[in-house]
């Protein structure tokens, strides 16, 4: 099993999530333990192959951003999915 670490934006402080305690696609604020400067954090699970990936900003992102994020693992952005989603349903 592969821990999620968060890298805060402004020092690059490294903090592991070993408690599994972040929600997935929802941006949640932090505070570095380092630095101790705020920042948003966002835990996405992909919706196409469900890989866990972390984006850190130094200020909340708008939500239109959230859905151009792009998945390491696929290759697919959250607007792909959506798409996917609602093809699929058409079908049903």
């Amino acid at each position: 099993m592969t821990t999620i670490v968060s890298i805060c934006p402004h020092c690059g402080n490294e903090a592991p999530d070993i408690w599994e305690t972040l929600p997935n696609n929802q941006v949640v604020d932090m505070r570095c333990s380092q630095c101790r400067e705020p920042y948003a954090l966002y835990l996405m699970e992909c919706y196409s192959c469900e890989a866990e990936q972390m984006f850190a900003w130094k200020h909340t992102p708008p939500t239109s951003a959230l859905g151009q994020l792009v998945c390491d693992a696929c290759g697919k952005c959250g607007d792909d999915a959506s798409a996917e989603d609602e093809n699929q349903e058409a079908f049903r």
